[in-house]
């Protein structure tokens, strides 16, 4: 592959739907301030890029396989934070993100539906639920093609990336189209809000920036590109060139949608294009973004299936040993089974957090008339999605600081000041971002707003969850359980096979 096909495949593994369900946010956390919002957009992108290249060393020195981001945190890290990172990827990350992706697909089909004038609810109070199932059976859709088949996930990659590129480029066309008419929709005023992000513009500038490292969400998966190129060498051109594109299209995207439409949010594209009597075309392209949502998921299933698989036969995860007979196989049935019911579980008790009780003031445009249940759900998810991102970049960090001091003589010369340069920046976005809840709650008591206080509440609740899977101490647990099987065995006298079974 030479030089172009790499930046190709830096800028396919890169770019996706998540510019259109993050611009709102971002520009809401800024105040409303155009200028600023661009600004963090290409802060937030300039981050990304400086990781990229100081990740060019990272792969030089470890191995890159299916483990990708749990091998180098064991290399650059201590035990304590690789298996932080093995358990987050598996507990934390993979389940969630089959949680709140096909929640975006969804999204994404209910602003389509509404582009064509059709109903996009189904007037129930308790339509979450009903788009759960549906959530569930797209993610069994791919489970059972991508995750079994590698022709179908390479078939259904190469559709649906072809069709993920042609709303990037319409959107574009439309906002500069609306912006130079002189029919401009009438700017809405930033109405002031009273949470974290008004305290001070530095927090709403990192609390924006970890919605913004959601768009950029698997970036650093390009780094494998090293391995396709006919001239290694070229990886760290490849990584700037392929990266700066995808800056230059996010800013581009950002940019359009803020000044042209009254929130900021992509769907105001759809209220002027409706005024035009094309809606239609709205609803098409929210149709196509959907489809590009699922190339994400297609993507992703297949990794999950061999990250998950590999963990397993390495003894990493516990599986009953009737199953380890599988694990020779060239298809990861079993790693997708172990992910499959995480995956339900999961999906399961999200969705009915954020449908029964996260209770914020909400977009009505996704439910009928007098509920919300699937505007919660879906403000819910966006901002678990975003933590798991922000989970994502923080164990990058970590790996790059590991880096940082043990490489004592880089090939690279850029490797020290990219290198601290994306610390600093993942470190201060992590800390506000976990600071944000407590200081909402707070607010919130002190305003007596019920519906922030429980909202919060559960914020809080689900980031201790997180931390305790990530850190919990279970050796004590597996000594103690590695005694009382050596205690029966002693009892019974001989290694029978009762006793070894136990």
């Amino acid at each position: 592959m030479g030089l172009v096909g790499g930046i190709l495949l830096v800028i396919g593994t890169c770019i996706g739907a998540g510019i259109f369900f993050k611009s709102e946010r971002v520009l809401q956390n800024m105040g409303g301030n155009t200028t600023l919002a661009l600004l963090v957009w290409l802060m937030a992108g300039i981050t990304v890029i400086l990781m990229g290249l100081a990740l060019v060393e990272i792969t030089a020195k470890a191995a890159f396989d299916d483990l990708a981001l749990l091998s180098w945190t064991q290399k650059f890290t201590n035990n304590t934070f690789y298996k932080a990172c093995k358990r987050f990827l598996i507990w934390i990350y993979l389940p969630t993100t089959f949680f709140f992706m096909p929640l975006y697909l969804v999204q994404s089909l209910q602003d389509g539906l509404r582009g064509f004038g059709v109903a996009n609810h189904f007037n129930t109070p308790h339509d979450w639920a009903i788009w759960m199932v549906i959530v569930l059976l797209i993610n069994l859709w791919f489970f059972f093609t991508s995750g079994l088949s590698v022709k179908w996930t390479s078939v259904q990659n190469v559709v649906l990336l072809l069709l993920k590129v042609i709303p990037l480029i319409a959107v574009v066309i439309l906002a500069l189209w609306l912006g130079a008419s002189a029919e401009q929709m009438e700017r809405q005023p930033v109405v002031p809000v009273k949470d974290f992000t008004a305290i001070l513009p530095f927090f709403g500038w990192f609390s924006a920036m970890g919605a913004i490292f959601f768009a950029f969400d698997g970036f650093y998966v390009s780094a494998a590109a090293k391995t396709q190129l006919k001239k290694p060498k070229k990886l760290p051109q490849v990584m700037l060139l392929g990266l700066g594109i995808v800056v230059l299209i996010y800013s581009l995207i950002a940019l359009s949608v803020s000044l042209t439409t009254p929130n900021g949010a992509f769907s105001g594209l759809g209220d002027w294009l409706k005024h035009k009597k094309l809606g239609w075309f709205f609803g098409v392209l929210n149709l196509l973004i959907a489809l590009g949502v699922a190339g994400i998921i297609n993507g992703f299933v297949m990794w999950t299936g061999k990250l998950t698989q590999s963990l397993i036969k390495s003894g990493e995860l516990w599986v009953p040993d009737k199953c380890k007979l599988c694990l020779n196989k060239p298809k990861p049935v079993v790693g997708l089974i172990h992910a499959g019911i995480l995956m339900v579980l999961t999906t399961v008790a999200l969705s009915s957090l954020g449908g029964l009780l996260y209770l914020p003031k909400v977009n009505a445009s996704y439910d009928g008339k007098g509920f919300k249940s699937m505007g919660c759900l879906l403000e819910f998810a966006d901002l678990i999605a975003t933590w798991t991102s922000v989970g994502i970049f923080w164990f990058l960090g970590l790996v790059l600081l590991g880096g940082l001091l043990q490489i004592k003589k880089p090939k690279r010369w850029y490797f020290r000041t990219t290198g601290w340069l994306a610390v600093v920046v993942i470190g201060l976005t992590t800390l506000v971002v976990m600071v944000q809840p407590f200081v909402d709650l707070g607010i919130a008591v002190f305003n007596r707003s019920y519906e922030r206080i429980v909202a919060n509440t559960i914020l809080i609740a689900i980031l201790v969850i997180i931390v305790l899977v990530m850190f919990f101490p279970t050796e004590p647990i597996k000594l103690r359980l590695w005694r009382k099987r050596i205690q029966a065995m002693e009892a019974c006298g001989e290694d029978c096979d009762a006793c070894v079974e136990y």
